[in-house]
């Protein structure tokens, strides 16, 4: 759950490497968090039910908000589609 995962930026389409900020860690807030490799977007938990996780991190190039849900039982990402 906690590995470096790539999405694209909804605005500019820059690749962004994020990972889940780590529960054990006092950084709660992504934008606190300094790591090694600044490319890393760390993202922060908004919401956590039996099937799904879903957390927001940012662009950094065009300072966006984007949102990813991961499912529990396949750690990959659900595509949330609208009707």
């Amino acid at each position: 759950m906690n590995r470096v995962r790539i999405k694209k930026c909804k605005c500019c389409d820059e690749k962004i490497k994020w990972k889940p900020v780590n529960k054990n860690n006092k950084h709660s807030i992504h934008s606190e968090v300094h790591s090694f490799d600044r490319n890393i977007s760390y993202a922060k938990l908004i919401s956590e039910d039996e099937l799904s996780v879903t957390y927001t991190f940012y662009c950094k190039s065009c300072d966006r908000e984007n949102i990813a849900t991961i499912s529990k039982k396949t750690y990959k990402e659900i595509r949330l589609t609208v009707c």
